[in-house]
């Protein structure tokens, strides 16, 4: 009926969760090597910083391979940060196609509410039954005989009532 709810399938959805898995690997390396930068630099923070080109940490890291590995890890965050963007982004996207369909269908639903108990609709049903509407321009006093109410209980009588 809707082509906006199609599931994913099964293979979707281990990628998916694969994905997941290395993003949440990937902000957890970026996280701990900047918890260990800020380890390292705790309580020396203006002379860490002044000094920081200078240090032998730096410039062994600066200058070794393990500097790659740290741009790469930092790299690899970056990306897993705008790649979980972009799930976010797509998520709400399917979220408003949904939305829409359900509104469309929500006004469908009024309409045929609106049609189903439409005045004139049961005022067709009330005359089929043999019911009318009170005419408010002439209004008129019923009249009320001695012999009203035995004619009324014998008629509910033959009625079944």
């Amino acid at each position: 009926m809707f082509e906006s709810f199609n599931q994913p399938t099964e293979a979707e959805k281990v990628l998916l969760r694969k994905l997941r898995v290395w993003i949440a690997a990937l902000s957890a390396v970026c996280v701990l090597t900047g918890i260990g930068i800020g380890a390292a630099l705790a309580g020396r923070t203006a002379v860490a910083v002044s000094q920081l080109p200078d240090s032998g940490l730096v410039v062994r890291l600066t200058r070794g391979r393990a500097w790659i590995a740290v741009l790469g890890v930092l790299l690899a965050g970056i990306v897993a940060l705008n790649v979980l963007t972009l799930s976010f982004a797509a998520s709400s996207g399917r979220i408003a196609e949904q939305i829409s369909a359900l509104s469309k269908e929500n006004s469908m639903l009024g309409g045929r509410v609106a049609e189903r108990y439409s005045t004139a609709r049961i005022r067709y049903e009330a005359g089929a039954a043999g019911l009318f509407m009170p005419n408010v321009e002439d209004p008129m006093a019923v009249q009320v005989g001695p012999d009203d109410v035995a004619t009324a209980a014998a008629r509910l009588a033959a009625a079944g009532g």
